[in-house]
């Protein structure tokens, strides 16, 4: 399966948004505008470009707290 982007059909996208769904004509004018100026443009950006890297400062793993042992469950009384 190949997809392909094309250019959207924008008259009938007025014909259903406004005339059948009863869109606001001027919220869907301002839609496709925005629609046809991303059309050129990168879609995604790289999940790394979101982040930086920092180097770990000096002695850093020694301040993490050790595990704790396990606790024995509490034993039931008698009688409850």
């Amino acid at each position: 399966v190949e997809l392909v982007w094309k250019k959207p059909d924008e008259a009938a996208l007025r014909e259903f948004l406004i005339g059948r769904m009863g869109f606001n004509a001027e919220r869907v004018e301002g839609a496709l505008k925005k629609l046809n100026a991303a059309q050129g443009q990168r879609t995604q950006r790289r999940l790394d470009s979101f982040f930086k890297v920092l180097p770990k400062p000096a002695g850093a793993g020694a301040k993490k707290r050790k595990a704790e042992p396990a606790k024995k469950p509490a034993a039931k009384k008698k009688g409850s």
